[in-house]
This record gives C-alpha cells, sequence and structure tokens, in this order.
C-alpha cells in the first residue's frame, strides 16, 4: 500500500541546491494549515515577516525538499521548529521554539526574490488550491454588479 498515488514532481536548481516540489498530498495539505494557524498565533514582531510567515513559508515548505545539489544532501536550515505537536509546557523550550520561528523566517526571505517568485510558481501549479485569491479590482467588481443586475429577470 506505499505507492497507491504517482504524485507530480518538479525539480528547480538554484545555485547548490536542489528544490524538489510535490503535489501536496492530504498530510502536506494538514501541516500547511497548521504552520499558517501557527504563524497567526505567534505574530513576528517585523510586518514583512510576519506575511512571510503565513503567505509564503507554510505553501513552500509543505511542497517541497531542499537538497545540497551536488550531494543530494538534505538541507534542514529551512525545517519548521513545529511539526504539529505542541509546545513544549515549560517556558524555556516555548521560547526556543520561538527563536528558531523568528530565525527560519529571516532565512527564507533573504532568498532572492527571482528564485522564490520561480519557486512559488512551481508549488501553485502542482497545489492550485492553495495559491491566494488576488482581491478584485474595482472594474470587476463593477462589472459583477452589472452581470448581476443585467442577470435578474424582471
Amino acid at each position: 500500500m506505499d505507492n497507491l498515488f504517482d504524485f507530480e514532481t518538479r525539480e528547480l536548481i538554484a545555485g547548490q541546491l536542489k528544490i524538489i516540489v510535490r503535489k501536496a498530498n492530504v498530510k502536506a495539505g494538514i501541516r500547511r494549515g497548521r504552520l499558517i494557524t501557527f504563524a497567526f498565533e505567534h505574530p513576528l514582531d517585523d510586518d514583512d515577516l510576519q506575511t512571510a510567515a503565513f503567505m509564503l513559508y507554510p505553501s513552500l515548505i509543505c511542497s517541497s525538499q531542499i537538497f545540497i545539489a551536488e550531494t543530494d544532501k538534505r538541507v534542514t536550515a529551512f525545517d519548521p521548529p513545529y511539526t504539529g505537536e505542541i509546545a513544549e509546557a515549560n517556558e524555556k523550550g516555548r521560547v526556543k521554539q520561538l527563536e528558531d520561528w523568528q530565525r527560519i523566517i529571516d532565512r527564507i526571505t533573504d532568498i532572492p526574490e527571482d528564485l522564490m517568485n520561480s519557486w512559488l510558481e512551481i508549488v501553485y501549479e502542482l497545489n492550485p488550491n492553495w495559491q491566494p485569491s488576488k482581491p478584485e479590482t474595482k472594474v470587476e467588481t463593477e462589472e459583477k454588479k452589472e452581470e448581476a443586475t443585467n442577470s435578474t429577470p424582471g
């Protein structure tokens, strides 16, 4: 029962890194949801980092594995400190977890923007339901209102 599904993957080479992006299974979707929740429950002081923590990081990490290209050694620098378990009961453990969270989000925002865009494009191509919806423009909103008005029986 190991391989009932053949999940599509894509590979992205960037410098010394090889990023393998995969169509998500249910476990990855749940993990992504938990990371988004964690980001909202543990806001970072910097608004830009907070946006990365809940908009970028969960989708990138829950659909990807990162390796050193030449050695295929797995890179763990971006792994979340939170994997679904509740933080340790003692305050020292919790503070360490939140310090790690800040450091990891700092690392993810240090990635070159063109690489981030390419990576996200592949993630959303394989997992379109993860792509955030873009807000409607005023023109789109007005067109919808007009359509609704014109389509009502009268």
